[in-house]
């Protein structure tokens, strides 16, 4: 099997080189080939990163670039891990999705929960998983994902978010971490039916998906169906807060029904506020 190709954004910021750091937990897990990338939208911003007033992108420098990308890269990542660095004259989100078509996988990072730079950042991140072709890691500076020793999978239910469980799957194979399925049964005043009736119908849902599944696997897959009155990123980012996850697997397309949180709504929100890392894949365009 070839080993994954991975495609790691920066804008040379201590939030994007965090990237860097999770590729080489990853790397060491599972493998992987880790292309470093710089997305420039106009000369200035090359200028500003080289300390001038005004530079046009020529060959040297983009080998100036080049050698900043790999530094940052090797901070972090063995040698054997990194190829050649890749650089794009586009504009950010959309210079990272189009590379990440010829990848396997994305890992982005963020900052802080406050602050412009996590605000700036997340802007990128959001059109990134809204759009991406390939699934994205979304990298905090809290989070860790080595030993990968506790996961979290989100679920509405829907069959958009069961693309999330077979790239889960493919990770389970490879390393010996346990998963907790959740379900989230709203209640409110527009709630219709009995909240019991709803959340035992909900467990014997999520048990039936784990055994389609994660067949073999069960053992390490808890379910588990939670009942909020909070909004859905809320409540997603409370239970991570009170359990210590490595890594929150989700799909940004979820179902539209109002009695359900719906994860596709909430996606965006999520990367923003919790301190875990996040594997997002976007089933409309998942291949």
């Amino acid at each position: 099997m070839n080993e994954s190709r991975i495609l790691v954004p920066t804008d040379f910021t201590d939030a994007g080189n965090l990237a860097f750091r999770t590729a080489a937990e990853y790397t060491s897990q599972f493998g992987g080939v880790v292309t470093p990338l710089y997305v420039y939208e106009e000369n200035r911003e090359v200028a500003e990163l080289l300390g001038e007033t005004f530079y046009e992108m020529k060959s040297e420098t983009a080998d100036i670039i080049h050698g900043k990308l790999r530094s940052a890269a090797l901070h972090h990542i063995e040698e054997s891990r990194l190829s050649e660095s890749l650089i794009i004259s586009n504009k950010p989100a959309q210079g990272i999705v189009e590379a990440a078509k010829d990848f396997d996988l994305v890992i982005m990072g963020t900052n802080a929960r406050t602050g412009l730079d996590r605000i700036m950042h997340s802007s990128v991140v959001k059109k990134v998983i809204s759009v991406s072709s390939r699934p994205v890691i979304i990298a905090t500076e809290k989070s860790s994902i080595k030993p990968l020793e506790r996961v979290l999978l989100l679920t509405d239910l829907s069959k958009n978010s069961t693309q999330a469980f077979m790239d889960l799957r493919y990770f389970m194979e490879r390393s010996n971490f346990t998963v907790d399925l959740v379900y989230f049964v709203q209640v409110g005043p527009f709630t219709v039916g009995n909240n019991n009736t709803n959340v035992e119908k909900a467990k014997n849902e999520l048990e039936t998906l784990k055994r389609r599944f994660f067949k073999g696997l069960e053992y390490r897959v808890k379910t588990e169906a939670l009942i909020t009155s909070v909004s859905a990123s809320e409540a997603i980012t409370n239970l991570t807060f009170s359990r210590e996850y490595n890594l929150l697997f989700l799909s940004t397309l979820g179902q539209s029904s109002l009695s359900n949180l719906m994860l596709g709504s909430t996606a965006a929100t999520v990367v923003r506020t919790v301190d875990c890392a996040v594997y997002v894949v976007n089933p409309k365009e998942y291949r």
